[in-house]
């Protein structure tokens, strides 16, 4: 916390002032806060005081907070009227800047939290994701997947919120098509799933998905063709007379990794199986045990 609060700073001072006059930060990046957790904060500051201040900068002759939402809301519920506070000189950008990397160091921001702050921090101007970065001390890379979570809708992100899946979880769940993202997100929350198991099943969804599409392209061009048996072409396109059976026997990989996915995913959940895929002369064999 020495980048807020160094005594080495000239530009500080620690003063109390009232709590009616101290703003908040528009800025904040924390939108959520646990009002039992609040509580107990109030409680304690009951007993031992305030032994934290929280840091303010002076904004159009007025105080608003930098960082210490959940102790100002805490120090308000429990009756003080004047807290301890360090007064920075701080522009804008680096306020919401100290405000998240304060939130981030305490880890009390969950993952759409931290993704809109970003966001709004780059909407802000005069930075660019590497620059970013480099202030909140990751990398450019863990930046650009934090700002890849903003593709999930509201209620999606309320889902994944509310169900406690990581952060693993919703970047795998992001390779789901999104008209079958919903879905996908209750199953792997009331399946319970690792990581692991999410992205295989994660995995089963998507090689399906490639498979329909590729026999969506060729059942209507075969229809077609056979619209127009009274007058044919002089030559079909190849692409048109692709039997279906050819098209699925060159996708057979695809095919084979849905079930193997599948058959993992229930193997996670306890169950034991078996697959065994047995080639002869006028076709394959498969066998699926599913054990009691």
């Amino acid at each position: 916390m020495s980048i807020f609060f160094n005594p080495a700073k000239s530009d500080r001072q620690l003063r109390k002032l009232p709590v009616e006059k101290i703003q908040p930060n528009p800025m904040q990046p924390r939108r959520h806060f646990d009002s039992d957790a609040i509580r107990s904060l109030a409680e304690s500051i009951k007993r031992y005081g305030m032994i934290q201040p929280v840091s303010v900068r002076v904004q159009d002759g007025k105080y608003e907070l930098v960082a210490g939402e959940r102790r100002l809301r805490a120090a308000r519920m429990a009756g003080l009227t004047e807290i301890p506070c360090i007064i920075i000189k701080a522009a804008e950008k680096t306020s919401a800047e100290m405000a998240m990397v304060e939130n981030l160091l305490r880890c009390d921001l969950d993952i759409f939290e931290e993704a809109e702050a970003i966001e709004r921090l780059l909407a802000a101007g005069g930075c660019t994701q590497s620059s970013l970065a480099e202030s909140l001390c990751m990398s450019q890379s863990a930046v650009a997947n934090k700002l890849r979570l903003l593709r999930f809708n509201a209620e999606q992100r309320e889902i994944i919120r509310s169900r406690g899946l990581s952060e693993r979880h919703a970047r795998a769940l992001l390779r789901v098509p999104p008209e079958k993202r919903t879905e996908a997100i209750i199953a792997v929350s009331e399946g319970g799933m690792s990581v692991t198991c999410a992205e295989e099943y994660i995995d089963g969804l998507v090689c399906t998905g490639l498979v329909k599409k590729q026999l969506e392209k060729q059942i209507p061009a075969k229809k077609s063709v056979q619209k127009n048996t009274e007058n044919p072409p002089e030559e079909i396109p190849a692409t048109q007379s692709k039997p279906i059976r050819t098209l699925l026997i060159g996708d057979l990989t695809l095919f084979y990794n849905s079930i193997e996915r599948s058959l993992s995913m229930l193997r996670c959940a306890g169950y034991e199986t078996d697959f065994i895929k047995d080639e002869k002369e006028n076709g394959v064999e498969l066998r699926i045990t599913l054990k009691k």
